[in-house]
């Protein structure tokens, strides 16, 4: 083992594709913060570059590096020196550790972490782009985008924004006809199974995807829309039961309910900091806005360690309870 650590291959092998899945989602919450900025202020996401909100000076390209930029900058922009807010870089560091989990948890097992997969798979640099099944790749991207849309819709809730239902229906839509499109990437069907695709004509896939979605759907919009009663103002109060329902479409029903429930958690947690912080207490509604990000934390926990908590909650009871209600539905 000693050797082992001693060999730069070793380092190479192990750590260069964690460290690129870093920088590329820090770069991917970079560009999240200019969507979550511009688009409730009628921007263009595609305009000029990322500028100062104080002074409008433009961000220098040394500067604009993911979290590092703003920490260097001591949180302050450096012609007129006023305050940047923390948000952008948390949300940066939320996405490069969010997508580097996903990639490390999926395409470094193949799959492994999600039910029926194969855990145990080979490492190396070049795994992600040859080992890994297209499915498992395909459901990679899935995630990120799904990951991604709760951010920024998240740092909508958080700013008071309310997108259109056509809107956020347009979308959940669109990441629903991956899952019925290629119904092999969906991870378990209404009774929990993982190899549920296997033995269907591409016609019963199909249905049965569409009916996975639409359980999940209902189930995630209860489950994680909790909150919406706990913890989020009343303008902000739709982005729980939305995330809930994108979770459904894109993980089926049991994801929805695991990340609804660990959502749920990390959000209450938040609001008691936030409440039993003395300084805090000042600004305390602008504060509890941003218990939406839990949301996205929880769909990675949810998605990266699927097996320990589904076990978890089987051992509790919950999925005979669960697919009752998925039976009922």
């Amino acid at each position: 083992m000693v050797e082992r650590l001693a060999d730069p291959l070793f380092w190479a092998e192990n750590m260069l594709p964690g460290v690129f899945f870093l920088l590329l989602g820090g770069l991917f919450g970079s560009f999240l913060n200019v969507v979550a900025y511009r688009v409730p202020r009628g921007g263009s996401v595609m305009g000029r570059r990322s500028h100062c909100p104080r002074c409008g000076a433009m961000i220098r390209s040394r500067d604009n590096v993911p979290v590092l930029g703003w920490v260097l900058l001591g949180g302050r922009c450096y012609a007129c020196r006023g305050w940047i807010s923390a948000r952008y870089p948390i949300v940066e560091a939320i996405m490069a550790v969010g997508v580097m989990t996903l990639a490390t948890r999926e395409l470094a097992t193949n799959g492994g972490n999600l039910p029926g997969g194969s855990p145990g798979f080979p490492t190396g640099p070049d795994l992600v782009f040859v080992h890994a099944s297209w499915q498992v790749m395909l459901a990679f991207a899935w995630h990120v985008a799904l990951l991604a849309t709760l951010v920024v819709w998240s740092l909508f809730a958080v700013d008071g924004y309310r997108p259109s239902a056509r809107g956020l229906a347009v979308v959940v839509l669109l990441l629903g006809l991956v899952g019925v499109a290629v119904p092999g990437v969906v991870p378990v069907d209404l009774a929990g199974r993982a190899d549920w695709p296997r033995g269907l004509s591409l016609q019963n896939a199909v249905i049965t995807a569409v009916v996975i979605a639409g359980v999940g759907a209902v189930l995630g919009g209860i489950v994680a829309g909790t909150p919406s009663f706990v913890v989020a103002p009343a303008d902000a109060g739709w982005f729980w039961p939305a995330g809930g329902v994108l979770l459904g479409v894109v993980l089926g029903w049991q994801g929805a309910t695991l990340a609804g429930a660990v959502g749920l958690g990390l959000a209450v947690v938040w609001m008691g900091l936030c409440l039993v912080g003395g300084s805090w207490r000042r600004g305390l509604a602008g504060r509890i806005r941003y218990a939406s990000l839990a949301l996205p934390i929880a769909a990675v926990v949810a998605i990266g360690w699927w097996r320990p908590l589904l076990n978890l909650a089987n051992s509790w009871g919950a999925h005979s309870i669960l697919s009752f209600a998925a039976s009922t539905l």
